[in-house]
């Protein structure tokens, strides 16, 4: 029997490629490199090649934590403490696993879509300070960004709608 895609093996994935994408283009990138960007995509920030894949770490690393090993403290917590629509019905005691177990599988499906992103736009800032003009691709930063966006609106759809009002 195949088991479903988990969203840790995707996760490891993606730091797998960020891993890779830092080996490949570390010796590349010149020793000071644009970290930020205007809105024309001209760089107006710049750091140390090795400051900024420090930040590219420490940021994959802390959403990581954030959205794969948080959401496992769900059941540690009082059910008071937890934001979540009519949650007096859904965390009733009946209920209560089922509903954890969904929202700690849906919160690292966020945290694997959050990284992504993160990692592609890590990987256009690469591609950035590769070329000579230093500019950022807008276009296709704000490609990745809608996408974010709408993925992220999809998901709070979703987490709305397997917790609906029960006196409906």
């Amino acid at each position: 029997m195949i088991s479903k895609l988990k969203p840790v093996h995707v996760w490891m994935l993606v730091v797998l490629l960020h891993a890779a994408q830092t080996i490949y283009y570390y010796p590349r990138l010149p020793a000071l490199v644009a970290q930020h960007f205007g809105a024309n995509g001209r760089a107006n920030g710049w750091a140390s090649r090795d400051a900024f894949f420090i930040l590219s770490w420490t940021m994959l690393l802390g959403l990581s934590a954030i959205f794969m090993l948080m959401p496992r403290t769900l059941r540690r917590i009082p059910v008071a403490m937890i934001n979540l629509p009519h949650k007096d019905y859904w965390l009733a005691p009946e209920r209560k696993d089922q509903s954890l177990s969904f929202l700690e599988r849906e919160m690292q499906w966020m945290g694997v879509l959050t990284i992504a992103f993160l990692v592609l736009v890590l990987h256009l800032a690469i591609r950035a300070n590769i070329d000579p003009a230093h500019r950022l691709e807008n276009v296709l930063f704000l490609a990745l960004m809608a996408g974010f966006l709408i993925s992220a609106c999809g998901w709070i759809v979703r987490l709305y709608r397997r917790f609906p009002d029960p006196a409906n």
